[in-house]
């Protein structure tokens, strides 16, 4: 397989070209961390800052919901790319020169609307690209990679600040952008066997698109309580220590392990078949349910790392199942709508689990999260079963 992957140049231009970017993402990251710290030192700013992040990344995705489909997947990718160089070009000149906090409420508001686009032609030009079988192995390989680069690149950036001043490693990150432009120009989008997508003939009604997909309501129901769940892991680390008064030291070792799971996780994939993709997906959301039974059961340290790790590699396992049935089910005339309602969907529920799972945590304790995380999950199975039930009674249209 790794030769396969070695082989297909159009592939290895797509792959370094989304990595660079994500490099460049966390570079961003890391920067606008220590932009707060060092010119501001205010947690609220930092807070305002997720929030307008979130809740642009929202309002992109259902201002183009059905403009998505009719741009240019790989010219949108590099302009988008260059784009996010250049504005970061410019935040880099405003250090140099003059700065003021609220340049960074501008730039988080443009840097996530890019963003928002971004995300979902770079999976249109993904789709474009994979080859018509294997899906589920290239997928995998490109999450493992991108868990890999978001454990190692923080500590690459730190190791970098220690020699270059803060200007210079935002310059940097301006640069990766630019070069990630230059790889998707490399990439060759043959709609020859293809055939044009006729974008302004496509019917985008809801019930059509779900008549066709008679599985993507359920696709989106997993998506939203699967992320519901999985965005609380910084939550549960933290809450874990405050229970019972762990050294703070254990915060790193316990996202270690958080991360390893989200990189083995990223692996499993790959060892499936493209075409089993939803009764794999339930085979491991019933998994997820026996994810919290250790630590209900007896509350320590070592069934709490079986938990966090587990956390990683689940629900980083589905995450990626999810995009594997994208990428493999969504014709291209819809795929653009579909990933923006995707995007909605996990945009809205992540800052609504932080809210909930914080004030839940501070009326109980961690094990009794976990029995709610549970009838989630175990409400999440019935849901699947009735909703395949339909789909084999004929309740649902069958998809072509």
């Amino acid at each position: 397989m790794i030769k396969e992957f070695i082989s297909n140049k159009n592939f290895n231009n797509y792959y370094f070209g989304r990595n660079i970017s994500n490099i460049g993402d966390i570079f961003h990251d890391v920067a606008l961390t220590i932009i707060v710290s060092s010119y501001t030192n205010s947690i609220f700013i930092s807070g305002v800052l997720v929030s307008i992040n979130a809740i642009v990344r929202v309002l992109s995705s259902l201002f183009l919901i059905k403009i998505i489909d009719k741009l240019n997947p790989k010219k949108s990718m590099i302009k988008l790319n260059m784009l996010y160089g250049f504005f970061v070009l410019i935040l880099f000149l405003l250090i140099v020169f003059k700065f003021n906090y609220f340049y960074l409420f501008i730039f988080e508001i443009i840097f996530s609307f890019i963003f928002s686009i971004y995300k979902i032609v770079r999976e249109k030009i993904l789709k474009s690209i994979l080859p018509s079988s294997n899906k589920s192995k290239y997928m995998s390989f490109i999450y493992t990679s991108e868990n890999t680069l978001s454990v190692l690149v923080p500590i690459i950036s730190v190791l970098l600040l220690k020699f270059i001043s803060l200007r210079y490693f935002i310059l940097i990150n301006s640069i990766s952008f630019f070069v990630s432009a230059y790889y998707t120009t490399r990439i060759v989008i043959d709609m020859g066997n293809r055939g044009k997508v006729k974008n302004e003939n496509t019917n985008y009604d809801f019930k059509y698109i779900t008549q066709i997909y008679p599985y993507l309501i359920l696709i989106f129901i997993i998506a939203a309580v699967i992320t519901f769940i999985s965005s609380t892991s910084k939550i549960i680390i933290l809450q874990f220590i405050k229970e019972f008064n762990f050294d703070s030291k254990k915060v790193g070792v316990l996202q270690s392990i958080f991360a390893v799971g989200c990189i083995l996780g990223s692996f499993i994939p790959g060892m499936f078949k493209d075409n089993s993709i939803i009764k794999n997906l339930k085979k491991f959301i019933f998994i997820c349910i026996a994810i919290f039974i250790p630590y209900i059961l007896y509350q320590s340290f070592y069934t709490f790392v079986i938990v966090d790790f587990c956390y990683g590699l689940i629900f980083t396992a589905i995450n990626v199942f999810l995009q594997v049935y994208y990428q493999s089910t969504i014709k291209e005339e819809h795929f653009g709508f579909i990933r923006s309602i995707h995007t909605i969907v996990v945009g809205a529920i992540i800052p609504l689990s932080m809210f909930i799972s914080g004030y839940l945590l501070n009326l109980w304790t961690l094990k009794i999260l976990f029995l709610i995380f549970s009838v989630i999950i175990l409400s999440l199975l019935v849901v699947f079963y009735i909703l395949e039930v339909c789909y084999e009674e004929n309740y649902f249209a069958k998809g072509e």
